[in-house]
């Protein structure tokens, strides 16, 4: 479940520009939330994509970035702390 979730964040974002706007971030939460509600419901899909965005963009403070983050190592530890 984590993997197919954490491919539709990455596929959101593999053509973002720089700054992360306002579409950046709906893009994330969308593309999150469709695969996330299937396994774990409305709430706690919405609860988990909040966390996974905030992590990103922390971490990849230029959207564009965030393409690079398949071949991060940590993603999968960000996604382990956000499903806590």
């Amino acid at each position: 479940m984590n993997k197919v979730v954490l491919l539709g964040i990455l596929i959101a974002f593999y053509s973002c520009k720089h700054p992360w706007t306002q579409k950046d971030k709906e893009n994330v939460m969308g593309g999150c939330m469709t695969r996330a509600v299937k396994d774990m419901g409305d709430a706690k899909a919405r609860t988990y994509c909040g966390c996974m965005l905030e992590k990103l963009q922390k971490r990849y403070p230029n959207a564009a970035d965030v393409k690079y983050a398949k071949y991060d190592t940590a993603l999968y530890s960000m996604a382990q702390q956000c499903l806590k």
